[in-house]
């Protein structure tokens, strides 16, 4: 890297940084890039240039690079980023940014760079949410099965959702009524919700609006048993085509002991790899199946599956500071339920 203090920017400083060969530039964040990095969003800005080292990059080239940084980075953390003037004139001398913290990414070293392309799946998220919840219309017994489907118009559409924050919530309730009734309504409470979101095994974890997730995270507000079955890996990156148990918990506490052993189970999917750059499917599928003991009794009217598909905020949303369009379009979101 050429450029310093006081130094002339050139083609080669410029494509290293914005639009490089390698996984450590801005556009490989911001655009389309590869498995769990890339927002889907426009890199016009960010086009490599010809000429090498012999070429000038004009002051406008440059000040358009920092733009598509500052609004990456926003989208990141949630601050709002200035690092550098944008209004740099022909003539113009590089500056070093003294408003970049220990905390914050900034383009003064390659080391910046890659460390800025690492956490492109990390986002302040936007909590955009929309709800499909079908409830039983009959009593049933000895199991129901629940199953929920979103589906993308293709895998890089589903990357760009889950890359940019984009999650899948999983809840579940039930009326009180007879003893079997109350034990249901009182394990759903226990479960809390499920929340799906980008991570497998690599990144493990990603962190939206304040909060770290694994693939699945149990966000729970009354304590129960610990599930008999916990796949921490199972977000979008996590699955494969093959319908997987990603959690089991049971009824285990003395006072419904008629029915212990009686259970919630959430299995999942996707429809494997749809495109090149990687994705894990254009679709996932979940199931969850309830499963009573002993068999010979029925589950009331009432119990419900709520599905909430939470977006990233956008910057068409009002009121929002995102820089974000919605690269990931439209998806179809299917529910079915049968008794078994």
């Amino acid at each position: 890297m050429s450029y310093a203090s006081g130094g002339l920017i050139q083609a080669t400083d410029f494509n290293g940084i914005a639009n490089g060969t390698s996984g450590a530039n801005i556009a490989w964040v911001w655009g389309t890039g590869y498995g769990s990095t890339g927002y889907g969003q426009s890199t016009t800005a960010l086009a490599s240039l010809s000429g090498g080292s012999v070429t000038t990059v004009s002051a406008t080239q440059w000040s358009n690079m920092l733009s598509v940084l500052n609004a990456a980075l926003g989208h990141q953390t949630g601050a709002t980023y200035q690092l550098g003037p944008l209004n740099y004139t022909s003539g113009s001398t590089i500056t070093y940014f003294a408003n970049v913290t220990a905390s914050a990414i900034g383009i003064n070293q390659a080391a910046n760079i890659a460390a800025f392309s690492s956490q492109g799946a990390t986002t302040t998220g936007g909590g955009f949410a929309a709800t499909i919840n079908v409830g039983t219309a009959t009593a049933y017994g000895p199991a129901y099965l629940a199953t929920r489907s979103v589906t993308f118009t293709s895998g890089d559409a589903a990357r760009y959702f889950f890359n940019a924050g984009g999650q899948l919530k999983l809840s579940m309730s039930h009326p009180t009524g007879t003893p079997l009734d109350s034990m249901f309504r009182l394990l759903c409470q226990q479960i809390g919700t499920l929340v799906i979101s980008a991570p497998g095994l690599s990144p493990s974890t990603t962190h939206i609006a304040g909060v770290d997730y694994q693939g699945l995270t149990q966000v729970i507000t009354q304590q129960g048993a610990v599930p008999d079955s916990f796949l921490a890996q199972a977000g979008y990156y996590g699955l494969t085509a093959a319908s997987t148990e990603i959690f089991k918990q049971r009824m285990d506490t003395g006072f419904y002991s008629n029915y212990l052993g009686s259970s919630i189970t959430v299995r999942a999917n996707t429809n494997g790899t749809q495109g090149g750059n990687n994705d894990n499917g254009s679709s996932v599928t979940i199931e969850v199946i309830w499963s009573e003991i002993p068999p010979t009794l029925f589950v009331s009217v009432g119990t419900q599956i709520a599905l909430t598909i939470v977006r990233p905020a956008l910057s068409s949303d009002s009121g929002s500071s995102s820089p974000l369009v919605k690269a990931w379009g439209t998806y179809l979101v299917q529910a079915s339920q049968s008794y078994i």
